[in-house]
């Protein structure tokens, strides 16, 4: 079985799990998306464009630090490494192609070494670093915090819920999150607020008192939302959650369809749908290769002629794969037919979390086994969401 990075923008679960602290930031390709940034719900232009390779989002550091934090001081040195004065006195030393960093601080605490996966990068003559370094030193960077990188096609409106939804833990008030929730949601709420109470007198009160969440981040791409919380507690000590949020927009309004905490970053597989019932899907793994995979392509020789479409799909040897679904996983297709959308309609994309009506779009295909793969979006074994590889565009 063979794992790919697909463009999330295109495929692309709270009641608040216990908390749990975790090791890094979601791994995620937005490669080809066109990323923005967004804070207290407030559009920040940067000079120069964000950039998503190899899985990590780069920020262009002189203008996110002109945006959100002028008073900070970017000191060059001749051998390409850099010191970074905050403005609550830390200095953070790094340096381009390089993973770890030093931290200390002006008061003369010991410096600490830090080492990340993905290090700064010179991109056009430019200080590119990773996203990971804002998640990583949050407490040296709280200019960055409630900071939201998200793809430049998704609404207004979207953005505003899911904010609400992320300072509702900060406030500890659940109604926002009520209030967004799809009625499934909204049953398991109401069920999970009587157990902790005791009796049938819910309130909308959650989270805990300690530690408590005071700020967040958030990527946000397609159909899903990654959150991560940063809490604290009398000790001063710094904790981080994650929340990766399913969603779409019904009736012009966003709606909420699952949460939950995940155990790693989600996978993303290609396949052959081979069958479906009411708790799993068995799939024959393919893999996916875009036109911007260089080293893929030489090494199966391929053609331009064998890329149409500016992909190819290579599954040399037939194998079965079985994953359960959740109560919310997210189905989307292209309902030529207008069976789903209805005969008016304009869009021919539908999305549903119905599985009766996704079993009933799989019968149009002949034998009821689809000849095209689709994209599943995993959370272990677990899908959160299928797509029909149609709907994926060429990565440019």
């Amino acid at each position: 079985m063979k794992k790919i990075r697909i463009t999330l923008a295109a495929m692309c679960t709270s009641m608040l799990l216990p908390m749990t602290t975790f090791a890094g930031p979601p791994v995620l390709d937005l490669s080809g998306s066109e990323l923005s940034l967004m804070q207290h719900d407030n559009t920040i232009t940067l000079s120069e464009k964000l950039r998503s390779e190899n899985q990590e989002i780069y920020l262009p550091l002189r203008s996110f630090l002109e945006q959100l934090s002028p008073a900070s001081e970017l000191i060059w040195h001749e051998d390409q490494s850099m010191e970074l004065h905050t403005e609550n006195h830390a200095i953070i030393r790094l340096a381009i192609n390089k993973n770890e960093i030093t931290l200390y601080h002006k008061d003369g605490d010991a410096a600490k070494k830090i080492s990340l996966f993905s290090s700064p990068r010179l991109i056009n003559e430019k200080t590119f670093i990773p996203y990971e370094l804002l998640y990583t030193l949050s407490a040296e960077l709280p200019f960055a915090e409630n900071l939201i990188i998200y793809d430049s096609e998704l609404t207004p409106m979207v953005l505003s819920g899911l904010s609400d939804w992320a300072n509702a833990l900060i406030s500890r008030d659940g109604k926002p999150r009520y209030e967004l929730m799809s009625e499934q949601m909204k049953q398991e709420f109401v069920k999970n607020q009587k157990a902790l109470i005791g009796n049938d007198n819910w309130n909308y009160v959650i989270g805990v008192s300690s530690p408590w969440t005071t700020a967040y981040q958030m990527i946000v791409c397609g159909s899903f939302c990654y959150i991560t919380y940063y809490q604290t507690d009398s000790t001063g000590a710094r904790y981080t959650q994650n929340e990766i949020l399913t969603f779409w927009v019904r009736d012009g309004k966003l709606e909420i369809l699952s949460s939950a905490e995940p155990a790693k970053p989600c996978d993303q597989l290609c396949g052959y749908l081979i069958s479906m019932d009411e708790n799993a899907v068995t799939i024959d793994p393919a893999e996916y290769i875009s036109a911007n995979d260089t080293a893929r392509i030489r090494t199966l020789a391929l053609t331009t002629d064998r890329m149409p479409d500016g992909y190819f799909i290579y599954n040399p040897e037939e194998d079965e794969k079985t994953y359960t679904l959740s109560p919310n996983t997210l189905f989307r297709f292209s309902d030529q037919e207008k069976s789903f959308v209805g005969a008016n309609s304009e869009n021919l994309e539908y999305t549903t979390t119905d599985k009766t009506a996704f079993s009933k779009y799989l019968e149009t295909y002949a034998g009821g086994k689809p000849d095209i793969p689709f994209f599943f979006q995993l959370n272990e074994d677990q899908i959160l969401a299928v797509s029909e590889i149609s709907e994926i565009p060429s990565e440019s």
